[in-house]
């Protein structure tokens, strides 16, 4: 409906927003710094209609309309279509563990977009090396 009442394109702002919106709550608030992308702003917070999700086509038709749509879609599948082919390649733990976390996050990404992709991705990281260190430590 924002489209038909003339919305004003964003050319990418809500991506930057994104990647400045990183940093988890607790290290933003211990540094005193406020994240454009919270649960008091953002593009989830500006929606007039729905329940506060911001479908997957949400932010690439607010930043580049139609084609915005269809590229970014594109890119993002193919992610996730290389990703199971890394995956399914050969099958260690971690591999098995990155194709359910991306079975685990799509639903969250689909339906309340980039943000939710973006923090199960950190946590999954983070996870990992936690795992590699103590494969390394060898603990009995």
């Amino acid at each position: 409906h924002d489209y038909i009442d003339n919305i004003k394109f964003k050319y990418g702002v809500d991506y930057l927003n994104l990647i400045l919106s990183i940093p988890p709550g607790f290290i933003a608030e211990f540094l005193n710094y406020t994240r454009p992308i919270s649960e008091y702003s953002g593009p989830a917070y500006e929606m007039r209609y729905g329940q506060g999700g911001t479908h997957i086509t949400v932010l690439p038709f607010r930043n580049f309309a139609i084609i915005g749509v269809f590229l970014i879609s594109a890119i993002w599948f193919s992610i996730i279509m290389y990703i199971e082919k890394f995956c399914s390649r050969k099958l260690t733990v971690i591999r098995l563990c990155i194709l359910v976390s991306v079975v685990t996050i799509a639903p969250m990404f689909l339906w309340y977009g980039e943000k939710n992709a973006i923090t199960g991705s950190i946590i999954f990281i983070i996870l990992a090396i936690i795992y590699k260190i103590f494969l390394k430590i060898n603990i009995k």
